[in-house]
């Protein structure tokens, strides 16, 4: 980071070996330009990161605010369309977006609760307040030690007096200034332990609920998979090898829900391509000029079953 935006690690560079053989106003214009040059990269560090966030502050409620306002008038325009069956469908598109719009407001809130965007922002805003009011405060008593010195009758020793109570203002001055430094810190430190236990939370809820909707889906696939099965399996025809006992002349007919399906002069015929389900088979034939006939009841499964007719 540049120098320009400040810093809070290094301390106010005192050099005692300068002030030995200043006079007093060297001294104390002296002290007072460093004390001010320490505020300053003080106070540059806090504005810095204040100008940072504003955008993010003011335009994160901004946004939220109207966010707010969208979604609850898409509710309850929705509960108004309802009222009208023509309407239902807007309904429902309405609902949708008032839901994602709920979701983006949820996932702003959740980024700057855990990131703690605003409230470092007015930790901030505290810190260059509290450095201005520190420096308001030193510069009045610094004039009360200078009055003294201008209306004593015995300089000399008015200044020894004022020099060593402004070393102790000075010395209160950057210890009160460090103060601020670290209490801003501490802040810092319990807002981040939080948010990452925040974010510890979330990621473990997501994790699990992630989890769960997968174990969902795959029984959904699953279950889907099986009914496509058990689909396919019923769409699939069946294939009989039937077998005719008994004598018969010339040629025997097969017939399939009294639809002829096949013919041949052997006791073994093949028949395929039989819709699944109950079907009545029927063989037909003749022996001596007289017309014979079985015929038989049975379920059709998908793939090869064996069916026996006597005559």
């Amino acid at each position: 980071m540049s120098a320009d935006a400040g810093d809070t690690f290094n301390p106010f560079n005192l050099e005692p070996q300068i002030y030995k053989d200043m006079s007093f106003s060297a001294l104390v214009a002296e002290l007072l330009k460093r004390l001010e040059e320490t505020t300053k990269v003080r106070r540059r560090y806090y504005e810095t990161r204040r100008a940072a966030s504003t955008r993010w502050i003011f335009g994160s409620r901004t946004f939220l605010a109207v966010s707010g306002a969208l979604a609850f008038l898409l509710t309850a325009a929705a509960t108004a369309l309802q009222l009208n069956p023509e309407f239902v469908p807007w309904s429902g598109r309405a609902l949708i977006v008032a839901l994602v719009i709920y979701a983006l407001m949820g996932a702003v809130a959740f980024y700057d609760r855990t990131t703690d965007t605003a409230s470092a922002y007015f930790r901030y805003v505290i810190a260059i307040l509290s450095i201005r009011d520190l420096w308001t405060k030193l510069q009045f008593e610094v004039l009360k030690e200078l009055e003294k010195v201008r209306k004593a009758s015995d300089v000399q020793a008015a200044e020894a007096a004022a020099r060593d109570q402004i070393f102790v203002l000075a010395e209160a001055y950057c210890s009160d200034l460090d103060k601020i430094t670290s209490v801003e810190a501490t802040e810092w430190r319990t807002e981040f332990q939080t948010s990452m236990g925040q974010l510890e939370e979330a990621a473990k809820r997501g994790s699990e609920d992630v989890a769960k909707r997968i174990e969902d889906y795959a029984k959904v696939a699953q279950k889907a998979a099986a009914d496509a099965k058990a689909t396919a399996e019923t769409l699939r025809p069946g294939q009989i090898n039937l077998t005719v006992k008994g004598n018969f002349d010339g040629e025997v007919a097969v017939l399939v829900d009294g639809a002829e399906v096949a013919r041949s002069t052997g006791n073994t015929i093949a028949v395929d391509n039989v819709r699944v389900g109950a079907r009545k088979v029927m063989a037909r034939g003749s022996v001596g000029g007289k017309r014979i006939e079985a015929s038989l009841m049975i379920d059709v499964k998908p793939g090869v079953q064996q069916v026996e007719l006597s005559f």
